[in-house]
């Protein structure tokens, strides 16, 4: 047997008289003739098929249909008001002002495609992208004056939460015509026969990098030391040297042929782990801060997976 279809009204209706008790407090809550409540549950109790309420005197009560039938109105309300939730949470997602403070590996390689498909997913978004150190993109972050960090180092502070990114590979790079590019592979003896150009030498990578040098029993020398990847680039070829730099820093130039990438025997195997942080508190652009997060996570993904 098809059950009648039931309007939100008439749910909505019980629901009241339930809660007060009186089908006169209902119809002035709600603002309605005590006719058009009793109405209502009238319709309700013959759609459903059985009595819901009985009648004693003034009093109204429950059946034991009715008590039964009240779990299953609650639920579908709280369905509806999760759903009305959910709605106007994404539609909040899709305005506001969102601070982000990466470090300018971030702003350099990361960064720009990203925030470029993010802002045209979300074009309402107004992004405000601040470039700083490590421990500035942190402080940022934890003093509430960025919404969402993204550093190179695993965060320690309290009150932060942290995501994983990516663990980009650090890649041995020559120039294009470099002599070591005709070895099918290198071992630390020839990469340290060479000049070794420096990046980001006080990082993690870079001391795993020295300790791979020293099982072998050699010294990390480096040649001449650089802030940005970018400028250790140009001093490549003139030197005739190598580098170990993410892969994120020299993927376009391997694809240009510019730079090729060199197999290490036995291979060192570093990778620079990138992070993604905000503060365990909701921030006043929660919503903003959650697209944008489960957004980056999954272009991270995308970047890890093309790169295996």
């Amino acid at each position: 047997m098809r059950v009648p279809p039931l309007e939100i009204d008439l749910l909505k209706t019980f629901q009241r008289v339930v809660t007060s008790g009186s089908i006169s407090k209902t119809a002035e809550d709600m603002y309605l003739s005590v006719s058009t409540v009793t109405g209502r549950i009238k319709a309700l109790e013959d759609k459903v098929g059985v009595p819901l309420f009985v009648r004693t005197g003034r009093r109204i009560e429950l059946t034991d249909a009715g008590a039964a039938f009240v779990a299953y109105v609650e639920r579908f309300m709280d369905l509806i008001e999760e759903g009305r939730s959910r709605i106007h949470a994404r539609g909040m997602a899709h305005a506001g002002h969102l601070n982000i403070a990466a470090t300018p590996f971030f702003t350099s390689y990361m960064l720009p495609d990203m925030i470029r498909r993010f802002a045209k997913k979300f074009p309402k978004v107004r992004l405000k992208l601040s470039a700083c150190s490590n421990s500035q993109v942190l402080s940022l972050v934890t003093q509430g004056k960025a919404d969402i960090g993204m550093v190179q180092e695993q965060p320690q502070e309290k009150g932060l939460v942290r995501y994983p990114l990516l663990r980009d590979p650090v890649i041995p790079v020559v120039p294009k015509g470099h002599p070591l590019t005709r070895l099918e592979a290198i071992g630390p003896e020839d990469a340290a026969s060479c000049p070794i150009l420096g990046f980001d030498t006080r990082s993690e990578p870079w001391s795993l990098l020295e300790q791979w040098f020293a099982r072998h029993r050699l010294v990390l020398r480096v040649h001449m030391e650089f802030d940005h990847p970018e400028t250790l680039k140009r001093y490549l070829q003139p030197f005739g040297a190598i580098a170990f730099l993410p892969g994120l820093t020299v993927a376009e130039e391997l694809e240009s042929g510019d730079l090729v990438s060199l197999r290490m025997a036995p291979p060192p195997d570093i990778r620079s782990s990138l992070f993604m942080v905000s503060r365990s508190e909701a921030s006043n652009h929660a919503q903003a801060s959650q697209a944008f997060m489960e957004f980056a996570l999954r272009e991270a993904a995308e970047i890890a997976g093309g790169a295996e």
